[in-house]
């Protein structure tokens, strides 16, 4: 659907196919080269994830396999009266447990809870756990949205769940600029607690 929404704007989408060689001119690359094809291009982006700016701290707390440093629901760290929060530790996940998740919702209510904790007694110190990964982003004219596991996840987690799909209006029909939307459910198969969403 995203692939739909973006070539409706006239972007070509392709997928599964390596950069070999970058063209540059005057420092600015004008053409991309895979084994098979040749492309002109305006502007390059290259977005391929976050790691942890850590390794300057390794041995000295523990870590995520990616360099996160994990801390716990009070944002203290594995040495006690260290905090951390942010792209450079890990955050709690409700069903992922230590899970890197670099979003700035996270490190806004993170910082916010060590701020408060730092200045209190620890018989006072709040806790900020359970986060679902929620996340948005805009492709085209659509938008896609996801919180909680995902069916990789889920799949991942060797739970036992199932999905189900379904497309419907985005709110009644009385009210004007009607749309469809797409939802995409995953839930546990026995008791059907919901697990996560796409929308």
């Amino acid at each position: 659907m995203i692939k739909t929404s973006l070539e409706e704007v006239n972007v070509n989408v392709v997928t599964q196919e390596r950069i070999l060689k970058m063209d540059l001119e005057a420092n600015k690359v004008y053409q991309l080269h895979s084994k098979d094809n040749t492309y002109s291009v305006d502007a390059v982006i290259i977005a391929i994830g976050f790691t942890p700016n850590t390794k300057f701290l390794e041995g000295q707390f523990d870590m995520l396999d990616n360099g996160a440093i994990i801390i716990d629901e009070f944002g203290q760290t594995s040495v006690e009266g260290v905090f951390a929060a942010g792209d450079c530790a890990s955050i709690h996940h409700k069903f992922l447990g230590d899970y890197y998740n670099p979003l700035a919702t996270y490190a806004n209510k993170m910082g916010r809870t060590i701020g408060t904790n730092i200045v209190s007694d620890k018989k006072d110190w709040e806790s900020y756990t359970n986060v679902l990964g929620t996340s948005a982003i805009k492709s085209g004219h659509s938008e896609a949205v996801v919180t909680g596991l995902r069916e990789i996840d889920a799949q991942n987690l060797g739970l036992n769940y199932k999905t189900t799909m379904i497309t419907t209006p985005n709110h009644t029909s009385y009210y004007p600029n009607r749309e469809m939307i797409s939802i995409k459910l995953v839930y546990d198969a026995k008791t059907f607690v919901l697990y996560g969403a796409q929308i």
